[in-house]
């Protein structure tokens, strides 16, 4: 262990003390070299120790790992250390304390990791042929290998690539595992084991009467490791292929015929029968409807003709839809239409192999019957104005010609005409079809309309009690009827083209003519404003005193009118003119002053005028006076001057205790006390909107005069 080594040492003067450290070590044992792991691994790392453990304190260790790396000199007993690739190594150590030092060595086997195994081999295996497995490993030595085959058979070894035989079909998981001393690595592969057989041949359905028909056998197995032998079985000689499944042969004919197959492999053979059906492609068809137009109710008949000559199948689609899905047949149908219209007639003609179709129009009308002529409007029209005319009945389709009995002819059903003279006519019309035909006529008569309808007045705006005559013009019109309507609501009253009418009321009328005959009407009116003359204006509100900052409102009044409308002017000396308009007025001023305000009052009967005038007064606010010289000397001018926190058009009225006062328009005035003492003097600033007081003391004396001063004798 370690110790501290203390010397004392005195006498009769003083005392002495050293110390020393001395370092007590045991001697070392025999050393061996310990390693953590009994499998070592390149690329891992290792620990190694001595064996047994010395004493601690003051032991330094000097490893050599023997792979040409640095030696390791640590006071640590146990070292990590990793080699870089497999082999022997010779470790050395060795160990010493300063007092004694020991050696020792070990020889150590480091493997390579195992990793990256793969597996090769074919997945779909023959039953009978023989199949080769291999396998690799990135890195790993000293490998002891295994093919689990999955039947029962296992083979192990040194060798990396086994060959087996499996003896009947089957579905396998091949286990090949790798292991070393540093560890084991495994991988499955699912296997198929299959019998040599053909699964089928394609095309299955049939096919068409064409050179180079190509057929495709489905086989097990890798078809480029096979013989395939065809025989076609139309009297061709067979057609030997080897490694493809395609095969290409001309059939000349249709027909079905046998065909056959033999599969070989190198142990194998499979045979596959069957037929191949060959027919011709449908090469034109063309429909023939017996009649295109047909009658509502009659059969129609249809031939469908097909080249070449074969027994096809036929599918009818008559373009109805109670008819659908198609309707199979034959090559010749009949067929009763419900209802008329246009029908898109279809024969599709069909084999196993292709298919052709044809189409046709058949036109399926009822017969036309034309019962009425029909117009929107009554049997006596209106010259140069459009009427439609149409024609009453049925069936369909159906074509239709008009004469309007003034030289016109128009086609439809519905036709619209304007006559651009007046009369009798004699309206006909024809309709028919490919399968009927029928007649209408109608007698219509055509007169003249009234129009251009204007009403007049003897004059529009109109005092109370006025009258007004009224008067009307026609640009066109005859045998024409007048109806009046002279107020709100009035009952129109019949009349003739002129009229007259005294109203009793104020407001405004609509006056509305009516003229009107056989044909048609016309309509005017005309406004009439019934008013009273403004008399008695006056504005409400001016000749009184506002304060500023105040609103001042002032109203218009009237004795009597009506309909009046109100314009305001204000304007005064300091400042730009106010204008609004309305029954009423708001005036507001910010400084004092005297405004001029003007009222205007209109209505379409006239105006009317009124003037006024509005002050503004500033308020009085509070007073001080002053009285200098004060005090003063008897018979003295003393200035009294008031101050005034605001107000305008102010009069200042000053009073004395005697009972004497005057008034001044400024806020100043003298005045000489004749008799000596004290004088109450009060001043009082007012304007049309209040007033305000003070009062001041002024103190009058007898100036001092006559002094002498005397020296007399004492005692």
């Amino acid at each position: 262990g370690e110790y501290i080594l203390t010397v004392l040492t005195s006498n009769a003067f003083e005392n002495l003390t050293q110390q020393v450290p001395v370092s007590v070590r045991a001697a070392l044992p025999s050393m061996a070299v310990g390693v953590s792991d009994s499998v070592l691994v390149a690329g891992r790392p290792i620990t190694f120790y001595p064996h047994p453990l010395p004493s601690p304190g003051g032991v330094l260790y000097t490893w050599d790992f023997g792979d040409s790396s640095p030696v390791l000199t640590q006071s640590q007993p146990t070292a990590n250390h990793t080699y870089a690739s497999r082999g022997t190594y010779r470790v050395h150590l060795e160990v010493n304390n300063t007092v004694s030092s020991a050696l020792a060595q070990a020889d150590v086997r480091v493997f390579e990791e195992l990793r990256g195994l793969s597996v090769n081999m074919s997945l779909a295996v023959e039953q009978g042929a023989p199949v080769v497995v291999s396998a690799a490993v990135q890195t790993g030595d000293d490998i002891t290998w295994t093919f689990d085959m999955g039947d029962g058979t296992v083979l192990s070894g040194p060798e990396d690539t086994v060959e087996h035989v499996y003896l009947r079909a089957q579905n396998c998981t091949v286990t090949v595992g790798a292991a070393s001393p540093a560890g084991r690595l495994a991988q499955s592969l699912h296997v198929l084991v299959f019998v040599l057989e053909v699964l089928r041949i394609e095309p299955a359905a049939c096919i068409p009467t064409q050179p180079d028909a190509r057929l495709t056998a489905y086989v097990t197995g890798n078809p480029a490791h096979y013989l395939f032998d065809w025989t076609f079985g139309d009297g061709s000689s067979n057609t030997t292929v080897r490694g493809r499944p395609t095969v290409t042969h001309n059939f000349t004919r249709s027909g079905t015929f046998p065909l056959a197959l033999v599969l070989s492999s190198p142990v194998n053979k499979a045979h596959y029968f069957t037929s191949i059906c060959v027919e011709p492609e449908v090469g034109n068809v063309t429909l023939q409807p017996e009649r295109q137009f047909v009658q509502l109710g009659d059969q129609v008949r249809l031939v469908a003709c097909v080249w070449p000559p074969f027994p096809y199948r036929y599918a009818w689609d008559f373009g109805t839809e109670e008819a659908a899905p198609a309707r199979a047949g034959g090559p010749e149908v009949t067929f009763t239409y419900r209802d008329p219209g246009s029908y898109l007639v279809t024969v599709t003609a069909s084999n196993n192999v292709s298919a052709a179709n044809d189409s046709a129009l058949v036109e399926v009308q009822e017969p036309v019957v034309v019962t009425d002529i029909k117009v929107n409007s009554s049997l006596v029209l209106e010259l140069q104005q459009p009427y439609l005319f149409s024609a009453v009945g049925r069936g369909r389709p159906a074509s239709y010609l008009w004469d309007l009995g003034d030289g016109g002819r128009l086609e439809g059903p519905e036709v619209t005409h304007a006559y651009n003279s007046i009369g009798d006519f004699t309206v006909r019309v024809a309709g028919w079809n490919d399968v009927s035909r029928s007649e209408a006529w109608l007698n219509v008569t055509v007169k003249r309309r009234v129009r251009g309808l204007v009403v007049n007045a003897s004059r529009t705006v109109v005092p109370l009690n006025g009258s007004v005559s009224f008067s009307t013009s026609l640009e066109a019109g005859s045998d024409v009827r007048y109806s009046w309507v002279l107020c709100d609501r009035c009952t129109p009253i019949p009349g003739g083209p002129t009229i007259s009418y005294t109203f009793r009321s104020v407001g405004t009328f609509s006056i509305i003519v009516t003229a009107e005959n056989e044909v048609g009407s016309a309509q005017d009116s005309i406004f009439v404003y019934v008013l009273q003359l403004i008399e008695g204006l006056q504005v409400a509100g001016c000749g009184s005193y506002f304060p500023t900052n105040h609103t001042a409102q002032l109203q218009a009044v009237v004795r009597d009118g009506t309909n009046v409308s109100y314009s305001w002017t204000a304007w005064w000396d300091r400042g730009p003119a106010l204008a609004g308009s309305g029954k009423g007025f708001s005036l507001t001023a910010l400084e004092a002053g005297t405004y001029h305000v003007q009222l205007r009052a209109t209505n379409m009967l006239g105006s009317a005028w009124a003037d006024c005038t509005v002050d503004f007064v500033e308020p009085v606010g509070w007073l001080m006076v002053t009285a200098s010289p004060n005090p003063a000397a008897v018979n003295t001018s003393v200035t009294l001057s008031a101050k005034l926190a605001g107000g305008s058009g102010v009069l200042y009225t000053w009073s004395l205790e005697e009972g004497l006062s005057w008034e001044t328009p400024e806020a100043f005035t003298t005045h000489s006390f004749p008799t000596p003492g004290l004088h109450l003097v009060t001043v009082t600033a007012g304007n049309p909107l209040g007033s305000a007081s003070a009062t001041v003391e002024v103190g009058v004396q007898v100036p001092v005069s006559g002094l002498s001063i005397r020296a007399g004798e004492s005692g």
